[in-house]
């Protein structure tokens, strides 16, 4: 005796799920999120359609991939390059003998910052 099992998929866009799928576990990913959908004739062609739409006058772009960069780099990149403006200016104002590294004296980074209030580590 054998036994014969068939699946057989319907459209999850069509009313009733009456309509055979042509294509079966068809991903879409829209706002950030992935999607898996069976679709039949009709729905593909409108999705194809839309999809045509979007590659013609869209950007590609990876998944999951932020499309916000830093302006100026990270934040230890910001910081370390404040100190960098700190310490130059400390040494040509009465901190001659400040260090190349280490902690930065409180006094000198207040004296900075009270001469120069724009400019602060984010």
């Amino acid at each position: 005796m054998s036994r014969v099992i068939s699946t057989e998929y319907f459209c999850d866009l069509s009313p009733h799920n009456t309509v055979p799928a042509v294509e079966p576990d068809l991903q879409i990913g829209f706002r950030g999120v992935w999607y898996s959908v069976d679709v039949g004739e009709d729905a593909l062609k409108s999705i194809t359609d839309l999809m045509d739409a979007v590659k013609a006058n869209g950007r590609k772009d990876q998944p999951g991939a932020s499309r916000a960069k830093p302006v100026y780099g990270t934040a230890k990149q910001l910081v370390t390059a404040h100190n960098l403006r700190v310490r130059e200016w400390a040494r040509a104002n009465g901190w001659p003998e400040l260090a190349e590294r280490g902690q930065i004296p409180h006094k000198a980074i207040s004296a900075y910052n009270e001469a120069h209030p724009d400019d602060k580590a984010e």
